[in-house]
């Protein structure tokens, strides 16, 4: 790996805990860009449905909030937090 120019992983016990810790340089330009997750971006899809689902029917239940989501009633607890 150091001849490849990659820094060895390091290992560490902390508490009741054992971590490997994988250094790493960011390239130029990549730590600065904001990127989203597949689950940031389906949670907030998630959301947006169940918002549009209450705004036509103030009195919908959790569990027709899931079933018009395709998400399980304890999803929607979820989001509704």
């Amino acid at each position: 790996m150091k001849n490849a120019g990659v820094a060895l992983p390091e290992s560490k016990y902390e508490h009741s805990d054992l971590w490997a810790v994988f250094p790493f340089t960011a390239r130029d330009g990549v730590e600065n860009t904001p990127v989203k997750t597949t689950q940031e971006t389906t949670q907030e899809t998630t959301r947006e449905k169940i918002i549009e689902s209450l705004k036509l029917n103030l009195r919908i239940t959790r569990k027709g909030l899931a079933e018009q989501t395709g998400i399980t009633t304890d999803g929607v607890k979820y989001h509704l937090k």
